[in-house]
């Protein structure tokens, strides 16, 4: 995900089928990603799906709302995560402070093949309110059927 939508230097194109989408795409190692998401004001949500070898194998939906003005400070904490290799959820990590907010993840399931959370993003100015969240969920896709 440090090629996904949290990297500042990142293209989005759109999907000519999906008026109003925006997504990206990369492949690595055999793998390709598409982060294909859609905004309306601040309201957001989306999907990210793994292939491998043009087989799905794992997939996570999240949808809320972040105020532009949160969205570089969202970025940060995502990027915090994909960098140390963490998975918390498929989002930024547990806590993460920067200037003026506070995020905060809370996970019910964590784990890449079954996982569950909301991320919430709160203001330092005014203390406890949420400025943004995601809720989020996904699995692998397993060709056997195996349930988690």
């Amino acid at each position: 995900m440090l090629e996904g939508w949290a990297n500042p230097n990142v293209k989005k194109e759109s999907i000519p089928r999906l008026p109003g989408s925006k997504a990206i795409f990369f492949k690595q190692d055999g793998f390709t990603v598409l982060d294909c998401y859609f905004k309306n004001g601040i309201q957001s949500m989306g999907d990210t799906i793994i292939w491998h070898k043009k087989e799905p194998v794992w997939k996570m939906s999240y949808g809320g709302s972040y105020s532009p003005e949160v969205i570089p400070f969202l970025k940060e904490a995502l990027l915090k995560a994909y960098r140390e290799r963490s998975f918390v959820g498929g989002r930024g990590p547990s806590f993460f402070e920067g200037e003026g907010y506070v995020y905060v993840n809370q996970m019910l399931r964590n784990d890449f093949t079954s996982f569950l959370g909301e991320e919430r993003v709160y203001s330092r100015q005014e203390a406890g309110k949420v400025v943004g969240h995601h809720a989020y969920w996904g699995r692998i896709l397993d060709q056997h059927g195996v349930s988690y």
